[in-house]
């Protein structure tokens, strides 16, 4: 009996984990999305120092190619806006932001993604 209330813990434990990593995940993407979607300079350098808060416990949760796309794009991000160079921003700035929305859909709680 004492290790049916014991699996039964771990595997309590184990949903709210999950759920607590889609949560979360979801609301870092959301940031991560509005400041990338707006065209101000400061907003990209509140991008940046968000980026680099969040980036070592998304990399935990996430597929690391998908981080790396994102640190990529944040990079050409950053040097856009410091060079001034619109196009290549404008570029920069959608691409992050379909990565960044790759990497909520591939952490929610749907049926395909417990499966």
């Amino acid at each position: 009996m004492k290790a049916f209330i014991v699996s039964l813990c771990i595997a309590f434990a184990l949903i709210l984990l999950i759920a607590f990593n889609a949560v979360y995940i979801n609301k870092v993407a959301n940031e991560l999305i509005s400041r990338a979607g707006s065209t101000s300079v400061d907003n990209y350098n509140e991008l940046i120092l968000l980026w680099e808060k969040r980036k070592l416990i998304i990399s935990l949760c996430a597929n690391h190619k998908e981080v790396d796309k994102i640190e990529e794009q944040i990079i050409l991000i950053k040097n856009a806006a410091m060079s001034g160079n619109k196009q290549e921003l404008d570029t920069a700035r959608v691409l992050v932001m379909n990565y960044i929305e790759q990497i909520k859909r591939h952490e929610e709680l749907t049926i395909d993604n417990i499966l």
